[in-house]
């Protein structure tokens, strides 16, 4: 759930866990820190990952944007675009 909080979309589950997360996660359950490679390593049923990253999505009242957010985001992103100095403002600026 930190993963998601923090970037607003589920991780890949190839995708590494990032250890400063993961360190974090293991200090909040106050258990030993662990080493993992992926999500795909925790969870040897597909579906039950699936199942977690919905629970989360619906506990942190995330959601896709609908036709309408869409295009209100691309609108805000390319009136963005005309002033930013960097595309991680732009970025910063979709995420907000």
């Amino acid at each position: 759930m930190p993963f998601l909080r923090a970037c607003g979309r589920p991780m890949d589950r190839f995708a590494s866990v990032p250890k400063t997360l993961l360190r974090a996660v293991c200090e909040a359950f106050q258990t030993s820190a662990v080493s993992i490679a992926s999500l795909r390593t925790l969870y040897a049923r597909r579906q039950t990952l699936y199942e977690h990253q919905a629970w989360a999505c619906t506990y942190l009242d995330l959601h896709d944007l609908d036709p309408a957010g869409v295009d209100q985001l691309q609108k805000v992103l390319a009136i963005s675009a005309l002033e930013a100095a960097h595309p991680d403002d732009l970025a910063e600026t979709a995420r907000t």
